[in-house]
């Protein structure tokens, strides 16, 4: 970014050679307007009139030119619709006046106002901060969109108190989250929740006039791999809630949604159509018509002589009828391309040459040579006229050419080394042009004025200007973004109780700069814009940030939008590209629970991969085995695949060995080995193959150690540690079911101290809850009651129903092993323990039937509630009507529970529900009916593991340790049923199989 000469006046680069002119002066206005010099504290050396001579934009039209039909309609929906909420999608193509018209309308509903009706009509109070506008990611999720709403309609002086705590809350509620989608999912729908309640008290007796911008922004376009896969395009967060909640809840409100006519922004149009019938409006405003264009003309003449700069508006009147009608046909009537001609046609005393012919010539030359040619011959023409501009003003508009996403004041005094409150002035100077948008603090050219630089100026110039503009603006970037690292690591650092609020403030502030960095890496230099993705994609998947993994794969969209078909760029394939877009969505789906969608995309995606040289094949291709391995386990479906996957996808990276000094791909080998690792370990565990699940976890523990060891960078740090903790949490837990319970204490202690010192007490809250479990295995039960008691107070302070559950079920069995204890506790005790498991058992299952719908938490409640009941047919003595009822209902909660495991095939827990139903039979005084449950669970032992008795004794090992346990209770319940009826010898083998099954095991 070149700097700005000291002088305003003296010449400053332009973006590329000016195009000579050879235009014609208007008759008897062929002067041009002199400079004025310098003067102390004006603008760029001049006054604000004499400013606005140069950029006549700034003078535009300041009311609607012939728009009363779209004005109708609008009216009609706020005035004449009774109290019924209206939803109108406006479109037009860019530079034809969307956001105007809405600026307009909210304008017309304010006090002075045309349609000002204080008593039946509400809008935002505040001009400039009355649109929400989709261009800002921040708008894509529903606490960012509903927080935009409130503070348009006055924040903190908005009668929406319960609204605005309940923000807060969720704040500290997704720091604790941060490693839990599923959770803050629930949260975010709270949140918006209350949003809906205090917004529609507010629009119970006035109707609300709500206005939406960049409605293009809240879909993605979809790549050429998806399209070709069939794939609808992702929507933004908030696209699925705003559509589906709260434009369908909201009362008393007209809903006013803008966007150019683009093929996503047709389908939403079509989703409308569907959810609000005759409530929904398509209004669709083309280019002037040819009647219009001339009152256009008019209609800026009239508004700059309203300025008082007579001068300026008799030029305007004095450009002849024939040339506006040649200006009309040459732009097709686009506003904003008859703005710039007439800022040309005064600024330079000269018509711009394209539209010097006559209405005949005009008329021919389309004909010839095609309206698409003759417009960019106009547009190209439009840009050399800004190039040649030699003003301070001027420059900054070219750097914005070259700034997509944008220049703050703070950010043009960075690159061009000049005090802040200078460029503010200069910028504010500028805020009020046709061709310039201001969003919050930042300026940008017109879409329609960006294009046109893109086209015929930035495509065009040397690689090595290239290169330094956008190495400079790039230079920036690097630093805002080690200053925000800094800020989040010192909110790390704080106290917890700050920490929450300043933590995701910090973080936000980072995502954005990292989406707005990835617009200028991609471009200057591809090979290393591609690394820098998949180094922030995965810094956002770790932080569940899945509204910022979507705009940086929106930013590859874009430019891959721009590169050759079949082009390599510096050894980067643009399939490569392609390839891992797709893998961000599969990850996107794993995280909101769309398994089945993942296994149907890999069948048709998975052979893409042979089309890659060596190394991304092998990376790439794992990647995809990984994530559909974890599909499979977590949908306990298929999970012999699931193994060779995860087992084939550890082979391949294993041995895979990146180009010679690229850290990139074997730091990403290594990451991609450990979730590998840690997936593996998870398939193992819900397969009952605790040893081997304890020996996965284990390698993937030792890599994510290394990784974390490595990584120089503390933010960078904070979401490996988290997937650390979360390992040796999962180890544990496998580990106590093999017995080992003081290593496993050891190691879920490490985890729980590392999750702490982390701070989001979502994960702390499973740990806590991990521990507690572990301690009632090792007959720990009144330690282990503390440890997930504390979890449940965490998790209803967060509101998090499946942690509840959870919570709830590790309970339910601490009371029922304290019920054990028939040393500690008297018989009314041990009844009273058993009643309060019940209790808990039952609330839990009836969260994860009802709000959480997990077949396998809800397997384990239930077994749990027939545990439970099972143990207190035991201790009563003599009630048989009571035992009678407590033998029925545990019957159905453990016959529940082999339903609710049959279906994902959770064969151990299928047992484990079958076995606790032999063993309360026999507790019933039932035992042919336990001996028949026993042995049918005895069948499907040997069928899941493929032996008998003496096969499964003699094997060094067993793939399904947990079910040698089930085998020594069937054996040992036989052997009670055998001694109670006396028969001693058949007690005595049943005995001693059960004593060396359990051996086995330990």
């Amino acid at each position: 970014m070149a700097v700005l000469p000291p002088d305003g006046d003296q010449p400053v680069h332009g973006l590329a050679n000016s195009v000579p002119r050879r235009g014609r002066p208007l008759a008897g206005r062929s002067e041009v307007p002199r400079r004025a010099t310098r003067k102390q504290g004006l603008i760029g050396g001049r006054t604000m009139t004499e400013f606005a001579r140069e950029f006549i934009p700034a003078r535009a039209a300041h009311d609607l030119v012939d728009r009363d039909k779209e004005l109708d309609v609008i009216h009609h929906a706020i005035f004449e619709s009774g109290n019924e909420t209206r939803v109108l999608l406006i479109t037009a193509g860019p530079g034809m006046g969307k956001t105007f018209l809405l600026r307009k309308v909210l304008q017309r509903c304010r006090e002075g106002g045309l349609w000002h009706d204080p008593k039946r009509i509400l809008v935002p109070p505040e001009a400039g901060r009355d649109l929400v506008d989709f261009f800002h990611s921040r708008t894509h999720s529903v606490e960012g969109f509903t927080r935009e709403v409130w503070e348009a309609l006055g924040g903190g002086k908005a009668a929406m108190k319960d609204f605005q705590e309940a923000l807060e809350r969720f704040e500290r509620e997704s720091f604790h989250l941060a490693e839990i989608h599923r959770e803050l999912s629930g949260a975010r729908e709270r949140l918006g929740r209350t949003f809906l309640d205090e917004f529609n008290r507010l629009t119970r007796d006035k109707r609300l006039v709500l206005a939406l911008d960049t409605a293009e922004k809240l879909l993605y376009e979809a790549g050429r791999i998806e399209q070709e896969l069939q794939l609808q395009p992702e929507e933004s967060n908030i696209l699925s809630w705003l559509t589906g909640t709260f434009l369908r809840e909201a009362q008393n409100t007209v809903v006013l949604l803008a966007g150019r006519p683009e093929s996503d922004v047709l389908r939403l149009k079509t989703t409308l159509q569907n959810n609000f019938g005759d409530r929904f409006v398509h209004v669709d405003f083309g280019n002037l018509d040819e009647q219009s264009a001339l009152r256009y003309f008019g209609a800026v003449a009239q508004a700059v002589r309203k300025e008082g700069d007579i001068r300026t508006a008799e030029r305007i009147e004095a450009i002849p009828e024939e040339t506006r009608r040649v200006m009309w046909l040459y732009t097709e009537g686009r506003p904003i391309l008859l703005s710039l001609l007439i800022d040309h046609l005064v600024m330079a005393g000269s018509l711009l040459p394209e539209v010097t012919d006559s209405l005949n010539e005009a008329k021919g030359r389309l004909r010839k040579e095609g309206k698409k040619r003759v417009l960019k011959s106009i547009e190209k023409g439009l840009v050399a006229d800004i190039q040649d501009r030699t003003t301070r003003e001027a420059d900054i508009v070219r750097s914005l050419a070259w700034a997509r996403k944008g220049l703050s004041a703070e950010m043009l005094a960075s690159l061009h080394g000049m005090p802040v409150d200078e460029t503010q002035r200069l910028l504010d100077g500028i805020s009020e042009l046709s061709f310039i948008k201001r969003l919050g603090d930042r300026y940008f050219l017109h879409d329609a004025l960006y294009e046109m630089f893109e086209e015929h100026v930035l495509q065009r110039v040397p690689e090595a200007r290239r290169e330094r503009e956008y190495g400079i603006i790039l230079a920036y970037y690097e630093k805002a973004i080690r200053e925000a690292r800094e800020k989040l690591k010192e909110a790390m650092g704080k106290p917890l109780e700050e920490r929450a609020a300043e933590v995701g403030q910090a973080h936000l502030a980072l995502a954005r700069l990292l989406v707005e960095e990835m617009h200028y890496s991609w471009r200057l230099k591809p090979v290393s814009g591609f690394q820098r993705w998949e180094e922030y994609h995965r810094e956002m998947y770790w932080a569940n940030d899945i509204g910022t993994q979507m705009e940086l794969d929106d930013e590859a969209r874009e430019f891959l939008r721009k590169w050759p078909q079949n082009a390599d760029l510096n050894g980067l394939a643009r399939l490569e590209v392609e390839l891992t877009l797709l893998l961000h969505r599969l990850e996107r789906m794993i995280l909101r629970g769309q398994y089945d969608e993942v296994a149907k995309i890999y069948q048709e995606a998975r052979p893409r991969c042979e089309g890659l040289s060596e190394v991304p094949c092998t990376l790439v291709g794992a990647r995809m085995d990984i994530l559909l391995g974890e599909a499979l386990a977590r949908r306990s479906q298929r999970l012999s695949d699931a193994e060779n996957l995860l087992n084939g996808a550890v082979n391949a990276l294993a041995r895979l060995k990146g180009p010679e000094g690229s850290d990139f791909y074997a730091k990403s080998r290594d990451v991609f080995l450990a979730q590998a690792w840690n997936n593996l370990g998870y398939l193992y565990r819900t397969m009952g193959r605790y040893g081997e699940s304890v020996d996965a976890y284990r390698a993937s523990a030792r890599l994510w150690r290394r990784l974390v060891d490595e990584e120089q960078e503390a933010t960078l740090r904070f979401p490996l540690e988290a997937q650390y903790a979360n390992t040796l949490n999962n180890m544990a837990w496998a580990l106590a079911w093999t017995g080992q319970f003081q290593q496993a204490l050891r190691i879920c202690q490490d985890a729980l101290e590392m999750r702490r010192k982390l701070g989001p007490a979502g994960p702390v809250a499973f740990s806590l809850n991990t521990f507690g479990l572990i301690q009632a295995k090792a007959d720990q039960p009144h330690r282990a009651e503390r440890a997930c008691r504390e979890a449940l107070d965490i998790f209803i302070r967060l509101e998090q129903p499946r942690g509840i559950g959870m919570a709830l079920t590790a309970l339910s069995e601490m009371c029922r092993r304290k019920a054990e204890l028939e040393a500690l506790y008297s018989a009314d005790e041990q009844r009273r323990l058993l009643e309060e498991a019940i209790v808990l058992a039952e609330r839990a299952e009836a969260i994860f039937r009802e709000q959480i719908k997990e077949d396998a938490q809800r397997a384990q409640a239930l077994i749990e509630l027939g545990c439970a009941h099972r143990d207190l047919i035991r201790v009563l003595k003599g009630a048989d009507e009571e035992r009678n009822k407590h033998v029925n209902l545990g019957e159905d909660a453990l016959n529940k529970a082999m339903d609710a495991a049959a279906e994902p095939n959770l064969v151990h827990m299928r047992v484990d529900a079958q076995v606790n139903l032999a063993w309360l039979y026999h507790y019933a005084g039932r035992d042919d009916i336990a001996q028949q449950t026993a042995d049918e669970a005895r069948r499907k032992i040997f069928e899941t593991l493929g032996a008998r008795e003496r096969q499964i004794l003699r094997k060094r090992e067993s793939q399904q340790s947990f079910l040698l346990v089930q085998l020594g209770k069937i054996e040992l319940l036989q052997g009670e049923i055998a001694l109670q009826g006396g028969e001693f010898k058949s007690a005595g083998e049943h005995f001693t199989l059960s004593l060396a099954y359990d051996e086995k095991y330990a």
